[in-house]
C-alpha cells in the first residue's frame, strides 16, 4: 500500500516536471541564466584568492559550493511541484550568503567555521560565533532599499513559512495546483542572483572579471522585470 502511494507521488512529480519545463518559458530562462551567472561568479572567485588567508579560501569554497547545490535542489523541487520546499531552502541559502560575508571579513570566523567538527568544544565555539539569524541581520539588514535588504526581507518570509506560524499553516492547506510554480521559481532564481551579486560587489571578490559578471546579472534582472515580478508581494 505504502509503495503504491510512493509510486503515485513519483508519477505526479514526473508529470509536474515535464509540464513545468515545457510551459514555464520565462522561469526556465531565469534558471539557465542563474547557472550562467554562477559560472561568472566562479571566475571572479578564482581571481580573488590572494585577498584571503588559507582558512578563508577553504571556508568560502565550501560555502559557495553549498550555495549552488541548494539552488539546484530548490529548482528541482519547484519543477516537481514541491513549492513548499522553496522556503526551507531559501532560508538556508540566505544564511549561507551571510556566513560567506562573515568568513570573508573575519579570519577568525572562517577558522571557527572550518573547525566546528573537530571537537565538542569547537562545535560550541562555532555555534556561539554563528547564530544564524544574527549573522543574517548583521550583514544583510541595512535599513535601506538595497539588494541586501531585499534578501533580508525574503529571509524573514522564509522563516515565517518554515515556522509553524498561522501564515504557514494556512498556505500548507492549499492545493499545489493553486500555487504559481512559475512565480516561485522566478523569485527563487532572482534572490539567488542577488546573493551572488552582493557577494561579488561588496567583497574582495570584485575584480577584473566583474564586468562579465555584472553584464550577466543585469541581463537576468531585465528578464525578471519584463516578467512582471519585480514587485512580487510575498
Amino acid at each position: 500500500m505504502f509503495l503504491e502511494k510512493l509510486k503515485s507521488i513519483i508519477e505526479k512529480e514526473q508529470q509536474h516536471f515535464l509540464e513545468n519545463t515545457n510551459s514555464k518559458l520565462t522561469c526556465m530562462t531565469l534558471v539557465h541564466m542563474t547557472f550562467n551567472l554562477h559560472s561568472r561568479f566562479d571566475e571572479c572567485v578564482a581571481q580573488s584568492q590572494e585577498y584571503f588567508c588559507d582558512n578563508q579560501r577553504k571556508a568560502l569554497t565550501g560555502i559557495f559550493s553549498n550555495l549552488e547545490n541548494e539552488h539546484v535542489m530548490v529548482c528541482l523541487s519547484l519543477l516537481r511541484g514541491h513549492w513548499r520546499n522553496m522556503w526551507t531552502t531559501g532560508r538556508r541559502q540566505v544564511e549561507l550568503c551571510a556566513f560567506a560575508f562573515e568568513c570573508a571579513q573575519n579570519k577568525e570566523s572562517a577558522k571557527k567555521w572550518l573547525r566546528a567538527d573537530d571537537s565538542k568544544k569547537k562545535e560550541n565555539s562555532y555555534k556561539f560565533r554563528f547564530p544564524a539569524h544574527e549573522i543574517v541581520r548583521k550583514h544583510l539588514s541595512r535599513g535601506s532599499d538595497s539588494e541586501a535588504d531585499s534578501l533580508y526581507y525574503f529571509y524573514d518570509r522564509c522563516c515565517m513559512m518554515v515556522h509553524p506560524s498561522l501564515h504557514s499553516t494556512l498556505l500548507f492547506e492549499l492545493d499545489p495546483g493553486e500555487i504559481a510554480i512559475d512565480r516561485h521559481l522566478s523569485l527563487s532564481c532572482t534572490m539567488y542572483a542577488r546573493m551572488l551579486w552582493i557577494l561579488v560587489s561588496e567583497t574582495a571578490i570584485s575584480n577584473s572579471k566583474f564586468s562579465d559578471f555584472e553584464k550577466e546579472y543585469r541581463g537576468l534582472l531585465g528578464v525578471w522585470d519584463a516578467h512582471g515580478e519585480g514587485r512580487l508581494n510575498l
